[in-house]
């Protein structure tokens, strides 16, 4: 046809270009731990794609945007560690980072729910109750009156008016009474009886 046809091949190289990871923290969204909890875990292995890379190879950083909730991260295990501090609660944000050995990243973050727990009643001075006996020193024959005794007591949780009750006294040695009205202890020393004398009083926020 009066045409000549030559044919030639050309040789093309694509080259790699890295790709970017893409993390995707959804799953974790809402998920609870409880007030004061340390060591709560959360893994991240596979919340993350990477076309180019494994999950071995992406090196996560994590971070809270609250200070009561304190994070470590370890990368061999995609192990995220939560510890909140003493009696936080609330919702945190969790704003996580997958880096790639080319160094692109992809961000992700989730809400975390630290739920409350209820605290038992302390001391003003800060020692836990958890049934206790305190010190008086009173004269033989006499009664003696703790006055405001519910001020020597508080409740971080807010949880007031607290229960006093009589527990134990011992029935030859003293006899004690509370009275809900005028915030009063009354010790009552048996006739002629001297030495130490027993009388346990618990108090109670309705849980602990």
């Amino acid at each position: 046809d009066g045409f000549v046809t030559e044919n030639y091949t050309i040789n093309i190289t694509v080259t790699p270009v890295n790709d970017a990871p893409f993390a995707n923290l959804t799953s974790l969204n809402n998920s609870s731990i409880l007030e004061d909890s340390v060591n709560n875990t959360f893994n991240l292995t596979n919340l993350v794609f990477d076309v180019d890379d494994t999950n071995d190879e992406i090196n996560w950083s994590c971070v809270s945007n609250d200070s009561n909730v304190l994070l470590s991260f370890d990368n061999s295990s995609k192990l995220l560690f939560v510890n909140g501090t003493n009696n936080f609660y609330g919702l945190v944000e969790i704003n996580c980072s997958a880096v790639d050995p080319g160094n692109l990243t992809s961000n992700s973050s989730f809400i975390l729910n630290v739920t409350p727990v209820n605290d038992a009643p302390t001391f003003v001075n800060g020692t836990i109750i958890e049934g206790y006996i305190r010190n008086y020193t009173m004269p033989e024959d006499t009664i003696r009156n703790l006055n405001n005794f519910s001020l020597l007591f508080t409740d971080i949780d807010g949880i007031l008016p607290l229960t006093f009750t009589i527990l134990y006294k011992d029935p030859l040695q003293v006899d004690c009474s509370y009275n809900n009205v005028t915030d009063r202890i009354r010790k009552d020393a048996y006739n002629n009886y001297t030495g130490p004398a027993i009388c346990i009083i618990g108090i109670s926020d309705g849980f602990f």
